[in-house]
């Protein structure tokens, strides 16, 4: 027995049932397992590294020097040590795991059990007095923030739980009391960073709490939880990163929720895990390719690897969700297909906790019904503004406002495929003309975003003269430019390497090879680059206007402008459509010609309104 290890501590073993999904579990984490091992020096009980020549190191007289003191001592030689510190800890806690898991390969392993000691030993080498973890001068964890020892510290802790009974009496006590005095640090030196920082702290905190057994630990998780968690979980589902939603650190404040949760039995979260699972997932394609255009502190041009926090609320929300089981299948397809070191981030925490956390029940529920209603979504804050789109045809993310050059339509996929247009950093998608760029100009809380949530749903905006429009219907989404005076303008539609093989230029419409999905225009055909992946319209514009459709589709008729007022017509998979887009500054009468259903008596369209009408063919969504 463990002088002080709380028993209740146990829970965060996570047991896995045995099933044919967890078995996949953990053959995938068994397979970053061995790419670990190929880079970890079991002997030192560290990740491979090599020391700068220079690097002055950390002996105990620079060590213990006071920061001041300290700091002139700091050479960008010891930045080294940043990455073996956290990546060792989350190397150890993923290795003591696949030590205790009876489904691992790796269960019982002496050479993974020798990994674990030695690297325990490392780390209670290198600690100092105060607890904190120091190879060099340069404090990581009090330099950036006491998270960073929240992140090597849950490690080690999970490391220690899972290979405590084959270390000898005299190593357990060695390596608790270790424990216990980073723990302590942790405790005394508060992250309340309104961002994932402050969230990592209070999570690991909450486990400090669940492995001592001491009442502080919990009590000062929840005092700094009040105060942080507003500005990062809002209401509507969106987690913020400072000012906005973050393509990486969005997802590692969503992991560490689930952790405090489960750690501090806290179920008045549960609420906030339900509303952040689904805007997470709408940051994603089915494919989990991230949208771009929105992200504030990163902006990951491929960021599958920091979905993997989704996994263990899917399989803890798929009893009352059906679908989330089948987008927990669809991630691991993509792991598997391309992200072998993605299951032990973190120390594996979050993975092996999926697993266990799996009902077989309810497991690939396939059928069309259970899936998501088809859905539009808009977001809106005073550094953000954007909608994501899911269609039974096609996923979409349309960015109004925010810090990111990548604005207005920048991804498009066809549902389940590859993205038909995706931004890189160098080539987003883009109208240019004189004054006006839709990729860099943001539309301000003072500009005009006008949102339409009829049966078929529009946005429009205004940003001085350039007017923009994107109509949404079930297979196609539709995207109206204008401007005041015909003027030189430059369309661009971007593709991406890592996603497709380029496009091309078919009988009035342009295709891409890995991709479905299809670009029409109603205007002059367009070019292509050289490398086949832009697509560039040139010309003297008043009003042009574009398709997206994930199935057939065919223009009717050409398309009508007068004094702002914009009328187009086309035939998709899902009926034949008509739009009026009012691009006016003033309200403009519904043309004569326009046929209404019987029961639509709008005679007046308002600035920047659109109609549409459908003989809709009832597809089911």
């Amino acid at each position: 027995m463990i002088e002080n290890l709380n028993p209740a501590f146990e829970m965060f073993l996570f047991p896995a049932k045995v099933s044919a999904r967890a078995r996949r579990y953990f053959s995938l984490f068994d397979r970053a397992l061995a790419n670990l091992l190929a880079h970890f020096d079991v002997e030192a009980g560290l990740i491979r590294h090599a020391v700068p020549e220079g690097s002055p190191g950390a002996p105990e007289e620079v060590a213990d020097l006071d920061r001041f003191e300290r700091k002139k001592r700091i050479s960008p030689l010891n930045r080294w040590a940043y990455g073996v510190g956290r990546q060792s800890a989350a190397a150890i806690g993923a290795f003591g795991y696949g030590y205790a898991q009876r489904l691992s390969m790796y269960s019982g392993d002496p050479d993974i059990l020798r990994a674990v000691r030695n690297g325990l030993e490392a780390f209670t080498r290198i600690q100092v007095p105060s607890g904190e973890f120091v190879f060099t001068p340069i404090r990581f964890c009090s330099v950036y923030g006491t998270h960073e020892m929240a992140w090597r510290l849950e490690c080690l802790l999970t490391a220690f739980l899972c290979v405590r009974e084959a270390l000898t009496s005299e190593e357990q006590s060695r390596y608790w009391a270790m424990l216990l005095r980073a723990m302590e640090f942790l405790r005394e030196t508060p992250c309340e960073h309104r961002c994932n920082r402050g969230v990592v702290w209070c999570a690991v905190m909450a486990m400090c709490w669940r492995a001592t057994g001491d009442e502080r630990y919990l009590a000062d998780a929840q005092t700094v939880w009040e105060r942080v968690a507003p500005d990062v979980f809002l209401e509507n589902g969106q987690i913020f990163e400072g000012c906005g939603p973050c393509n990486g650190y969005s997802m590692i404040s969503y992991e560490y929720l689930l952790r405090y949760r489960f750690a501090a039995e806290d179920e008045s979260l549960d609420p906030v895990i339900e509303s952040s699972t689904d805007w997470a997932t709408r940051m994603y394609t089915d494919r989990y390719v991230t949208f771009r255009g929105v992200s504030t502190r990163q902006d990951i041009s491929d960021a599958t690897h920091k979905a993997i926090p989704l996994l263990l609320g899917f399989e803890r929300l798929s009893s009352r969700v059906p679908w989330y089981s089948e987008m927990a299948e669809n991630l691991l397809d993509r792991i598997e297909r391309g992200y072998e070191a993605a299951p032990v981030q973190h120390g594996g925490i979050a993975w092996v906790a999926a697993a266990a956390a799996h009902n077989p029940a309810t497991w690939n529920v396939s059928s069309p019904a259970a899936r998501r209603a088809p859905s539009v979504r808009s977001y809106s804050s005073q550094a953000t503004s954007y909608a994501t789109v899911e269609q039974r045809g096609y996923q979409a993310l349309i960015a109004f406002r925010s810090l990111s050059p990548r604005k207005g339509l920048q991804t498009w996929a066809v549902r389940g495929e590859a993205p038909f247009i995706f931004p890189e950093d160098n080539h987003p998608s883009c109208a240019i003309s004189w004054g006006h760029d839709s990729a860099r100009d943001n539309v301000t809380e003072w500009d005009t975003i006008r949102e339409d949530a009829d049966q078929f749903p529009s946005f429009t905006t205004r940003t001085g003269d350039a007017v923009t429009s994107y109509v949404v219907t079930p297979m196609t989404l539709v995207v109206v430019y204008s401007f005041d005076t015909p003027r030189e303008t430059v369309i661009r539609w971007c593709g991406s390497s890592r996603h497709t093989r380029g496009f091309h230029l078919q009988d009035g419409f342009v295709s891409a090879t890995g991709a479905k999905g299809a670009l029409h225009w109603w205007s002059s055909e367009p070019a292509i680059s050289s490398d086949g992946f832009v697509v560039e319209f040139r010309g003297s514009f008043l009003t042009q206007a574009f398709a997206f459709s994930a199935g057939g589709f065919r223009r009717i008729g050409s398309i009508a402008s007068q004094d702002g007022l914009i009328s187009l017509f086309w035939e998709d998979d899902g009926g034949k459509f008509a739009a009026i887009v009012n691009h006016a500054p003033r309200a403009l009468p519904v043309p004569p010609y326009f046929n209404r259903p019987h029961n639509e008596h709008a005679t007046l369209l308002d600035p920047c309104q659109v109609k549409v009408f459908s003989e809709d063919r009832n597809v089911v969504p």
